[in-house]
């Protein structure tokens, strides 16, 4: 897994096979445990119970990893491949679906 770090943009698009990392919050409980207020562990790194979705326009996206940023408080991170097919540009919808809940577009 190649990791650079850039932020995705107009400038800079995603592509078809590459690694993109979302940030989020509310992705629910983890294992290993972890108290509220407390940094995440690195090893093991601390996976959502309940699995996550992420859907890039109209695919399954394979989610390499989904629970708490390790050494961060709160924060969850959802390590993912784009899927081969997806489209390019600045408008393709990416969501993400948990528990039976789906998030919505956001806006621009």
């Amino acid at each position: 897994m190649d990791v650079k770090g850039n932020l995705i943009g107009p400038s800079n698009p995603a592509h078809a096979g590459d690694v993109l990392v979302m940030y989020c919050l509310g992705l629910g409980a983890v294992t290993p445990a972890v108290a509220d207020g407390t940094a995440a562990p690195s090893n093991p790194p601390a996976s959502t119970v309940i699995t996550v979705t992420v859907r890039v326009a109209t695919q399954t996206a394979n989610v390499i990893f989904a629970g708490l940023t390790p050494t961060l408080a709160v924060l969850y991170q959802i390590d993912l491949y784009v899927p081969q097919g997806t489209p390019t540009g600045d408008e393709v919808p990416v969501t993400l679906s948990t528990g039976g809940q789906t998030s919505g577009r956001a806006p621009r």
